[in-house]
């Protein structure tokens, strides 16, 4: 029986970062479904350099008995590279934040993402699939030239998140909290998509009306460092310093620490293309407040607070119910472990296989590329008794 090889390229595999963690569980699906897999890449961290091997050791000559998964959320050379090969290639797109958001603070980024705009409409030419994460990816992609969209939501093992918290972050957080007062918690690069000066300005105006003492932490890595500069102005400006958070990136332990101080998953982001963190908070039982932008109302369905305005008095009144009614933070916490069912690894693992067998089964087509329906979509019902 002859060997299939379905590889996947990534630009960097690194610990702690969301497409790296899918697409480690993306090689162990492969693998369970008896491909030949290994992860290709332009740099790894020295941690996780024995789960993948780089790209220079793929280069050569194209064959035509092998496929490539292509993890894209940038513009990278790999981009360019895979266009030249004959493989089959699908596309697995975790989203391109448009470069508008950056116009103002990081003209250089901005360029960036549209070089990566310009990069995917390029691959809808070659690739023969976009594996999407959400129906909101989907539209961005057929937008961008792609025929076949199908959906499969990211691999995620919650499982991780049970490790014991980081104790000294732990500690910290709870010598900061005022005693009867509320923690809130936003993970997320920051960066003007991800709109963090909106939960400031909330904050601020929850403080004046509602609790003296609540406090936000915005956990991620400064994406942008003029956003970062603005919004480090705005908290010392509006008298925060002592009540808004900025830690930068952290440990995974450290984040588990935050997740479990928290009251409160508060999110105003206005672009994202699924949104992790949401899985995170809900899987710690902590209820989640969230704009409805993007594929937020997707990926959040019933399972929290959807908001349709932005405005600080409006957020500031929906997160005062939220902490001060019992009851309706007990229905928002079950309502988000009920959500978590739909995300589930065996269940996204299932959606997954079934679009690589597809894809694989073939010949590196895929069938019936242009959807009656316009989505492409693989339905999770029919797939979850897919045993992998």
């Amino acid at each position: 029986m002859s060997t299939t090889f379905v590889h996947q390229l990534v630009p960097s595999v690194v610990p702690g970062d969301a497409t790296t963690g899918h697409t480690l569980q993306v090689q162990r699906l492969l693998r369970d479904l008896g491909y030949e897999s290994e992860i290709f890449a332009l740099a790894i961290h020295p941690l996780l350099e024995h789960r993948a091997r780089l790209i220079e050791e793929l280069r050569g000559p194209s064959r035509r008995d092998r496929f490539l998964v292509y993890q894209c959320s940038a513009v990278s050379e790999l981009g360019d590279w895979v266009v030249g090969r004959r493989e089959s290639v699908a596309v697995d797109y975790h989203n391109i934040t448009p470069p508008e958001f950056f116009h103002r603070f990081d003209p250089g980024i901005a360029l960036s993402l549209h070089a990566a705009q310009v990069q995917v409409a390029q691959l809808s030419v070659r690739a023969a699939l976009g594996i999407c994460d959400s129906r909101f990816n989907a539209a961005d992609l057929r937008a961008r030239g792609f025929r076949a969209t199908p959906v499969a939501p990211i691999l995620l093992d919650l499982r991780e998140f049970d490790a014991e918290p980081d104790p000294a972050t732990a500690v910290a957080l709870e010598h900061a909290r005022r005693e009867g007062s509320s923690q809130w918690l936003f993970v997320g690069g920051i960066a003007p998509h991800k709109a963090q000066h909106r939960l400031v300005q909330a904050l601020a105006v929850y403080r004046s009306v509602y609790d003296p003492g609540a406090r936000l932490s915005l956990v991620g890595r400064a994406v942008s460092p003029g956003y970062d500069a603005a919004l480090r102005t705005l908290v010392g400006a509006l008298g925060l310093d002592g009540a808004v958070d900025l830690p930068g990136a952290v440990s995974h332990e450290q984040l588990v620490a935050y997740y479990r101080a928290a009251d409160v998953f508060v999110s105003l982001s206005e672009h994202e293309g699924f949104c992790v963190p949401l899985l995170e908070a809900m899987h710690h039982g902590v209820p989640v407040v969230a704009l409805g932008a993007g594929a937020v109302p997707e990926t959040l369905g019933v399972g929290g607070l959807l908001l349709d305005d932005p405005a600080p008095q409006h957020v500031a009144a929906a997160l005062h119910r939220v902490l001060a009614d019992r009851a309706t933070r007990a229905v928002l916490v079950e309502a988000g472990r009920a959500r978590l069912v739909h995300f589930a690894l065996a269940r996204t693992r299932a959606t997954m296989a079934g679009v690589v067998r597809r894809w694989v089964a073939a010949g590196g087509v895929w069938p019936d590329a242009a959807p009656r329906d316009g989505t492409d979509d693989v339905a999770d019902d029919a797939l979850v008794a897919v045993t992998v």
